[in-house]
């Protein structure tokens, strides 16, 4: 990408881009906000990167989840879009967001919600996903 002043950057809109990451925290039954940081409610974090996006996996049990994206300065902020995608019935989530619980989310519908898979089929590709052969592999047929 070329800069206003003619000069090439690496990685487009580096500038723009703050240094954040994502805290999943499980917070007590009845705990409806976080007065101060627990350790022992962190259930994922990301590390801190300056970074397009950022993103884990986790698998997650039943329950109430806080979703905490940050900046590595306490007195920055920045615009985000936040994106989760999750492998359950639709409409079996409800994503509300804390300061404004009014503000509703968009569900975008995967091509795979249009059928849905036996569970017993998902077990079974889950026990053998670690005996499938990928391409480099050939040479052991």
């Amino acid at each position: 990408m070329r800069s206003a002043d003619g000069s090439y950057e690496k990685h487009p809109f580096l500038r723009k881009l703050q240094p954040f990451c994502l805290s999943l925290l499980r917070p007590e039954p009845g705990e409806k906000f976080f007065r101060k940081f627990n350790k022992a409610q962190v259930v994922k974090l990301s590390p801190i990167k300056i970074a397009r996006e950022v993103s884990f996996r986790v698998k997650l049990t039943k329950g109430r989840y806080i979703l905490v994206p940050s900046t590595s300065d306490q007195e920055k902020t920045a615009d985000f879009f936040l994106s989760i995608y999750f492998n359950s019935k639709p409409g079996s989530v409800k994503i509300t967001r804390i300061d404004k619980p009014e503000h509703t989310c968009t569900y975008i519908a995967e091509e795979a919600e249009d059928h849905q898979v036996a569970e017993w089929k998902v077990q079974l590709l889950n026990k053998r996903k670690q005996f499938v052969l990928l391409a480099e592999d050939s040479f052991l047929l």
